[in-house]
């Protein structure tokens, strides 16, 4: 009886989720989604560690097969279940994910994406020979490539499972944060005129700010890096 309503909650989360990721417009309302919201979040006091796993598993899969809904899945994750579950769910679930994804790519497809990705391995190579993993927590900070191209090109490269997994935890943790933060604010909206309130325009605003403000650093160590 525990396993069927467990797949039910599943496939309601699933179904919002894919939902969501199509931008099917003409279904969705904000009444709508607020209604959907309520409902997932009494299920998830009602079934609190079934709703985490599943969200954690759901999230993993997401991020291993690398399908464009990780930033729906992170809003969502900050919306249902707060900052603190929020940012651990999301944070270890894309980072396990992830190294599914590396691991996929090294062992399974590495003839094939060698020849595929070209110069785009070349420069991740050429990277990391010359900052070490710190180009890889650059590319976690900074979207240069998008998150699963990071995944699949690392697992081409010649880093080590637990420096990536580090350096990918360390890397997306203050994303995850913001992103959990932007979540939860969205959650509070109840009209559309909630979408420009300050809190959300502050959680988007340092959404857009805090990759250049790493760039600027990058830029500022490689040049330190070239002097000495």
């Amino acid at each position: 009886m525990k396993v069927s309503k467990n797949i039910i909650i599943l496939i309601i989360v699933f179904s919002f989720v894919v939902l969501l990721s199509f931008h099917l417009k003409q279904w969705i309302t904000l009444d709508k989604i607020k209604i959907e919201q309520l409902y997932l979040k009494e299920l998830i006091q009602q079934y609190s560690l079934s709703s985490k796993i599943i969200f954690f598993f759901i999230y993993l899969l997401v991020a291993a097969f690398a399908l464009p809904i990780d930033t729906i899945l992170s809003l969502l994750g900050g919306a249902l279940f707060g900052f603190w579950w929020g940012v651990t769910l999301v944070s270890f679930s894309s980072s396990i994910g992830a190294c599914f994804a590396f691991l996929l790519s090294r062992f399974f497809l590495r003839n094939r994406l060698e020849v595929k990705l070209g110069t785009r391995l070349d420069k991740i190579n050429q990277g990391l020979n010359n900052d070490g993993i710190f180009y890889l927590f650059m590319l976690r900070v900074i979207p240069v490539f998008p998150f699963s191209l990071v995944n699949i090109l690392m697992g081409l490269s010649h880093i080590r499972l637990l420096n990536f997994y580090f350096i990918t935890q360390v890397g997306m943790l203050f994303g995850t944060i913001i992103y959990i933060n932007a979540g939860i604010q969205l959650s509070q909206v109840d009209s559309l005129k909630d979408i420009v309130s300050p809190g959300i325009l502050f959680s988007f605003a340092i959404l857009g700010v805090f990759p250049l403000i790493i760039k600027k650093i990058f830029d500022l160590y490689r040049e330190s890096k070239i002097k000495n």
